[in-house]
């Protein structure tokens, strides 16, 4: 699944502000931690990503920038396991 489009695949992208690799707190209890994902630039790395950490319960939002190859994670606690389970992915998470 971690065959890439070439960037010839469409699909909607929602654009992450954030331009650097970062936590940081966004509420009391909630962080914000962007990956830039140089292998990300189709819906169907999308889904991986989103199968992935489906049943994350520290997880409140996900927000995809396949244009510029970007995950924005919205978690409650330490960003570490939801790392971890990106890395087995094959995408290259940085």
């Amino acid at each position: 699944m971690s065959k890439s489009c070439g960037g010839a695949c469409g699909g909607d992208a929602t654009s992450a502000a954030d331009t650097d690799i970062q936590a940081s707190s966004e509420a009391p209890g909630r962080w914000v931690s962007v990956y830039a994902v140089p292998k990300m630039d189709c819906p169907s790395e999308e889904r991986m990503i989103r199968l992935a950490l489906n049943g994350f319960e520290e997880i409140r939002a996900l927000s995809f920038d396949l244009s510029n190859r970007r995950l924005k994670v919205v978690h409650d606690g330490e960003v570490e396991p939801v790392t971890s389970k990106l890395k087995t992915l094959g995408l290259r998470f940085v």
